[in-house]
């Protein structure tokens, strides 16, 4: 059996040991990501072709150590739109925005050099996807919102650290799991889609990435 990154992680919080005493205070922010796709409403049914896509990420981590053991927040904000089109006709724009909070474990080894690794919870979060129809599709209305709801989520990281006393270089990866049940009854998205116009195949959104970070800390 395969053991997910959470779980193996976990193994290292709960039975890891340190050798530093020192207090640290630590920051950081993603500088590069990785995302799995998006778009949640396909338009392939009648020909549709995605054409353009953007995503913009913001985030920050905060942590606080003392004796080895890492206690801290990472908060995530990510806009993303999509398009559809046939031919010069623009047949679906989907606008995502998502907002995420963990709570994160972890623990460090090391006192000159050092490696944190942690595991973390999601806490708090909401996922909104508005939807601007074209003309072609007939629908009820222009646009529509669907929002969130029972989100959940993990996450993991390790992180790099060079003490240059009494502050901190710090560099890491990170992987972030945010997932949430979309309500869509009684909306024009549901009756696109039972007709055969959209195709909708899940009401749940689910988007997974992966974070190149880096950051400052200070020691006591």
């Amino acid at each position: 059996m395969k053991l997910s990154p959470f779980f193996f992680l976990s193994f290292f919080v709960l039975f890891g040991c340190t050798r530093s005493d020192n207090m640290r205070i630590r920051a950081l922010a993603p500088i590069q990501e990785q995302s799995s796709a998006d778009n949640l409403v396909s338009s392939e049914n009648i020909g549709g072709a995605i054409t353009s896509t953007g995503i913009r990420t913001t985030g920050r981590s905060y942590s606080v150590i003392f004796s080895g053991l890492s206690v801290g927040i990472t908060e995530i904000s990510a806009d993303s739109s999509i398009r559809s089109k046939v031919g010069n006709d623009v047949i679906l724009d989907e606008f995502f925005t998502t907002n995420a909070k963990y709570n994160e474990l972890g623990v460090m080894f090391g006192d000159e050099i050092t490696l944190t690794l942690g595991v973390g919870g999601l806490v708090s979060g909401s996922a909104e996807v508005k939807l601007d129809y074209g003309s072609s599709l007939n629908a009820a209305v222009n646009e529509e919102i669907l929002r969130s709801t029972s989100p959940s989520g993990n996450s993991a990281f390790f992180t790099f650290g060079y003490d240059l006393q009494p502050f901190e270089i710090l560099a890491g990866w990170r992987w972030n799991n945010f997932k949430a049940s979309l309500n869509s009854s009684n909306t024009s998205l549901e009756t696109l889609s039972n007709g055969g116009s959209l195709s909708y195949p899940s009401k749940s959104y689910s988007r997974q990435t992966t974070q190149v970070t880096a950051g400052l800390g200070i020691s006591f």
